[in-house]
């Protein structure tokens, strides 16, 4: 299917603007990634002063024996080495937990929408990447009779061919998971106020999946 550079060209124009916007949309996203951010830095600080006070009771506890000082110190301490490393395991294991959900699987639409609307997110390596396949294409049945503004858009950067090596597919979904993985805090995300699924469009007000109008 040939593809129409000019929109392409347009697209990254006047979504470099817009990208950089937060929608009314997306503030329960915002609010929800802000609320994640908080818990790992309470459960990293938690499981840093469990580790902490674990280590001391251990510390006090060898000399505790070494001294002779035994007894009342030994059963106290002993219980709270205990209570605290498993705090520091309970701790570790949730942040794992959340390290394993943070990694999303996204959507085939929500890729689409990110790489069609956030084009500003696209660092220079996928901008020539994009342009040689865009230019590729719109002129593969005239290789020879490409126009100059055009042929200075076909790269032979290792890097930007490198991107396209597995096919414009998993280009476009590279991407869309890098820029969403960099940026999801700026990204212009319409989601449904209803199933918090992506719209087809920034300007969308009808959910394409539950059918809520939101007008």
């Amino acid at each position: 299917m040939a593809l129409n550079f000019h929109k392409f060209e347009k697209d990254i124009k006047t979504n470099a603007a817009r990208s950089y916007g937060l929608s009314v949309f997306a503030l329960p996203q915002f609010i929800h990634a802000a609320l994640a951010n908080i818990m790992n830095l309470t459960l990293k600080l938690i499981k840093t002063t469990s580790l902490l006070i674990s280590t001391i009771c251990l510390f006090l506890l060898i000399i505790s024996n070494k001294t002779g000082e035994r007894g009342m110190i030994v059963i106290i301490l002993i219980p709270l080495i205990i209570i605290f490393f498993s705090i520091f395991f309970l701790a570790s294991r949730k942040l794992k937990k959340e390290e394993i959900k943070g990694t999303e699987i996204l959507s085939p639409e929500l890729i689409d929408y990110i790489y069609k609307y956030h084009q500003g997110f696209f660092n220079n390596i996928e901008n020539k990447a994009m342009n040689h396949y865009v230019t590729k294409m719109k002129f593969k049945n005239y290789e020879n009779n490409i126009p100059p503004e055009f042929k200075k858009l076909i790269t032979d950067d290792k890097k930007a061919l490198g991107l396209l090596k597995k096919g414009y597919k998993r280009f476009v979904k590279n991407t869309a998971e890098r820029i969403y993985k960099e940026h999801r805090k700026e990204l212009n995300l319409n989601l449904c106020p209803k199933c918090n699924k992506i719209a087809r469009t920034p300007q969308a007000k009808q959910c394409r999946f539950c059918s809520y109008d939101w007008h």
